[in-house]
């Protein structure tokens, strides 16, 4: 049943019957697939608890673009904060932000970042060297004492 249902709900989802595809994908549970549709149905937040609850960094990202390119920079927050944790994904996160221009929102992320907990991780938000260069004068020096301030 829960194999035909995917199936179904797959077709629907190629077809854009995004609600079709949502009810299926929420009835058996496939968290991942559900944030997709909620996405391209334009239910950000509910996207952000099924990225939740898929916890695939595939799905993070995806749910990220969507919320950055809307302009729902609370739910690209939790996006990004959830994406922080893996060293090998900060500067992709880093570029969804900077190519819309968005670095006040980016430097949000980044300093909110630095106040949680991130799973014992955190040592995947300092920032690379060449950071300086990449944000406008005013945001220069901001980002050039938090990169020197010793991190705990």
């Amino acid at each position: 049943m829960c194999d035909y249902c995917l199936q179904v709900g797959e077709r629907c989802a190629e077809m854009g019957l995004f609600e079709a595809a949502r009810m299926l994908f929420s009835s058996i549970s496939k968290h991942d697939k559900l944030a997709s549709c909620l996405v391209r149905l334009e239910k950000y937040a509910d996207a952000v608890e099924a990225a939740r609850k898929a916890n695939f960094t595939r799905t993070w990202k995806e749910v990220l673009v969507a919320c950055v390119a809307h302009e729902e920079f609370r739910l690209a927050q939790i996006c990004g904060l959830n994406l922080m944790i893996i060293p090998d994904e900060i500067e992709e996160l880093m570029r969804v932000y900077e190519r819309r221009g968005f670095f006040e929102q980016l430097i949000s992320m980044m300093e909110s970042g630095l106040g949680s907990d991130m799973g014992g991780n955190a040592s995947g938000i300092y920032p690379p060297p060449h950071m300086a260069c990449m944000y406008p004068p005013p945001h220069m020096t901001a980002w050039l004492t938090w990169a020197a301030t010793p991190q705990a």
